[in-house]
């Protein structure tokens, strides 16, 4: 096994400025004695030496991830060492978190090629193999192998992509032609979200891992529109908001946003902490005042984002009407609809309601989606 002497001797910058190497209190104590440029070099090569032992540890854990799976029960890999997944196994031998773990078994199992040699005691994973070809992740496969992405560049691109959408046949449709049809728009997609791959690959110097995962969402919903909005009303179907005490007493709150409530909490956040997050230079001397009292403020952001949700809780449980809209309440005209008997058609009488969005004035005939009016209006009005 390689000594911290033969490892620090594959850095061109440590050896070329004659630092001790001995062990890494003496690497540190030469490095402080460098120029700024030598340990922005020592950086960049480290951080290449890195990659190259990470494709090593991934492909590693890959072949654990192939021989863990759970078709080979008790006699697989992890299983006979203890461990109940691949990922278990990998955080115990590596010491790394639990989500590090687990995307390096992702990453490894991803790169197995279904082309190589393999026996019984290696099987892929359906996910991996294609269906008789490369799969549309090829290109993410072979810009990690040449060092273009790393492990964690190639799971957020992967992850963020999904998988392309699947046309399955209604059951009843034998028709050779549609089968064809299917066949070849199922091609067309696949070489959609390789394309879309290449093109990440191509912004991944210049964009940050949480960038690349959010970019590949974006295109992923215009490849996918169908798909976007089934995941849309997934996502708000999850919401919740639920409390719990810890283990100290104290309690505690849970809450998963849909878009909507994310947007809107953000929104919030953003406009009262932005002296806090690095926001706008107020131009306004009282703006400015108020700007350098919260950055002076002694709570951290965490404490101020706690109070900020607290006080936006209380008014708007304290706060009538007239002091929260003025004189006029923004709200929705529901209008009665009747039958040429001149019966109404539902039993409840026209009124005005607040609606907690966009909604159109008395003069604006445009019309407001109706899920965010069904999720707006109360039941007994509907």
């Amino acid at each position: 096994m390689a000594v911290f002497t033969d490892v620090a001797a594959l850095i061109p910058t440590l050896c070329g400025c004659g630092a001790d190497v001995g062990d890494a209190e003496s690497v540190q104590a030469s490095m402080m004695l460098m120029a700024d440029a030598d340990v922005v070099r020592v950086l960049e090569e480290t951080a290449a030496l890195a990659k190259q032992v990470e494709q090593i540890q991934v492909a590693a854990a890959g072949v654990i991830a192939v021989r863990s799976t759970r078709d080979r029960g008790h006699s697989g890999l992890s299983a006979s060492r203890g461990h109940r997944s691949a990922a278990s196994l990998i955080q115990d031998v590596t010491g790394s978190t639990k989500a590090d773990a687990a995307r390096k078994a992702r990453v490894g199992e991803a790169l197995v090629d279904d082309t190589e040699p393999s026996d019984a005691s290696s099987p892929i994973g359906e996910e991996a193999r294609g269906e008789g070809s490369a799969p549309w992740y090829q290109p993410l496969r072979g810009a990690l192998r040449d060092g273009g992405l790393t492990s964690s560049q190639f799971d957020a691109i992967r992850r963020g992509l999904g998988e392309p959408p699947e046309l399955e046949p209604d059951g009843t449709d034998t028709d050779p032609v549609d089968a064809d049809a299917r066949a070849q728009a199922q091609e067309e997609a696949r070489a959609a979200w390789a394309q879309a791959a290449e093109h990440l690959i191509g912004e991944a110097a210049v964009r940050t891992v949480e960038e690349l995962w959010q970019q590949a969402r974006t295109i992923r919903d215009l490849l996918d529109p169908e798909g976007a909005e089934a995941r849309f009303l997934d996502r708000f179907e999850k919401r919740s908001f639920r409390t719990f005490r810890g283990q100290d007493g104290q309690k505690r709150a849970s809450m998963v946003f849909d878009d909507e409530g994310d947007l809107f909490l953000e929104t919030l956040m953003a406009a009262a902490l932005r002296p806090r997050r690095g926001g706008p230079r107020f131009v306004d001397p009282d703006e400015k005042e108020q700007a350098a009292s919260l950055a002076d403020d002694p709570r951290t952001n965490d404490q101020l984002a706690y109070d900020l949700i607290m006080d936006v809780l209380r008014a708007g449980a304290l706060a009538d009407a007239e002091n929260v809209f003025g004189t006029r309440q923004a709200g929705v005209r529901l209008v009665q609809t009747v039958d040429a008997e001149a019966t109404p058609v539902r039993s409840h009488t026209a009124r005005t309601t607040w609606c907690p969005c966009p909604a159109p004035s008395q003069s604006n005939t445009s019309a407001t989606p109706g899920s965010c009016l069904s999720r707006s209006i109360p039941a007994a009005i509907r």
